[in-house]
């Protein structure tokens, strides 16, 4: 399995607004985004990569593991992040 690590950054007049933006820089817009907990299977290949968007996955699933932060007042920050953690000794698992 391939997992991409990717970022976005988005300012609008709502939190979706901002949200949906954020996802458009990330390469990861249009997609039905379906949240999950941070476990990376045996065998993936985490790379850190913007995906291609691709038309032809409009409304298509999109399983994630992400982090969110929201800021409403102007001139103030809003920082997320993530990061994981693979054992030496398997082939890609890991959190």
């Amino acid at each position: 399995m391939k997992i991409h690590v990717t970022s976005g950054t988005g300012e609008g007049d709502t939190d979706i607004a901002a949200f949906d933006k954020a996802l458009w820089d990330a390469g990861i817009a249009n997609y039905n985004i379906i949240k999950l907990s941070s476990m990376i299977p045996e065998g993936s290949d985490v790379v850190v990569e913007k995906p291609e968007m691709n038309n032809k996955e409009h409304g298509h699933k999109l399983y994630v593991v992400i982090a969110e932060a929201y800021q409403t007042e102007k001139g103030k920050k809003a920082i997320a992040g993530l990061g994981w953690v693979k054992a030496n000794h398997t082939k890609g698992k890991g959190i």
